[in-house]
């Protein structure tokens, strides 16, 4: 079977082509299962329920604090009102029993006034906390549409040079004689079809060719297609 040395250069590049495109086809198909965009969805789901369960708590630590206030304005009123009966008061059994009274209102009082504090600290503690978790779920939302954004434009670029390529692959196809045409396919389909001859050593599988054969391949005439003993694929000889 006849090749020039220019219908060489054109299944080399004819290859090239076809692997790229071959590559092409594997990373479009990796984007368009949305495997990435997945994962970063169900990160992101589980972080806004990692950020509803917080905000059921951090409501819950509000509530206690307003059932605090409730207690304390009682706790108010009811010193005002005893101390009001106190100056009202003429027995020395009233006097001692509002005493009484008053004191256990003010130990009452400071107990609840301690115990908001310690709330309030809680509060003040668990807003920061969630304000973390919300911009973390944020910054997990822009990131989720910024790589759905940039995997339309990978797979859109993708698709160009597929599709240029295809032109180019027609092009040099057409250009090829059928023969060879159908040989570089028949190898192709079964890995690399074409290679350059580096002294001893095929491109093409890059194992070393015994010298028995390498001087049977120069015994093959330059227009004629010479294929590596080992891989079987089309030769080009400098």
């Amino acid at each position: 079977m006849k090749m020039t040395s220019d219908q060489a250069g054109e299944l080399i590049e004819l290859q090239r082509l076809k692997v790229e495109n071959r590559n092409l086809e594997s990373k479009a198909k990796q984007l368009s299962s949305g495997i990435e965009i997945d994962s970063r969805r169900e990160a992101l789901l589980a972080k806004s329920g990692e950020l509803n369960l917080f905000r059921s708590a951090h409501e819950e630590l509000l509530r206690g604090r307003d059932r605090f206030e409730v207690d304390r304005d009682l706790v108010d009123k009811r010193i005002a009102k005893d101390k009001q009966l106190l100056t009202q008061a003429f027995t020395q059994k009233e006097i001692s029993g509002l005493t009484h009274e008053l004191e256990t209102l003010a130990s009452r009082q400071s107990a609840l006034e301690d115990s908001e504090l310690e709330l309030l600290e809680k509060i003040e503690s668990s807003t920061t906390e969630q304000q973390l978790i919300e911009a973390d779920r944020d910054r997990l939302d822009l990131e989720l549409e910024a790589h759905k954004v940039q995997a339309r434009e990978e797979l859109g670029a993708l698709k160009a040079i597929h599709t240029q390529n295809l032109s180019q692959i027609k092009d040099l196809e057409t250009n090829l004689p059928e023969e060879l045409l159908g040989l570089f396919n028949l190898r192709f389909a079964r890995g690399i079809a074409v290679g350059k001859l580096l002294r001893n050593t095929c491109g093409a599988c890059n194992m070393t060719i015994t010298s028995t054969a390498l001087s049977a391949l120069h015994l093959v005439p330059d227009d004629e297609v010479a294929s590596c003993p080992v891989c079987a694929a089309i030769l080009v000889r400098a």
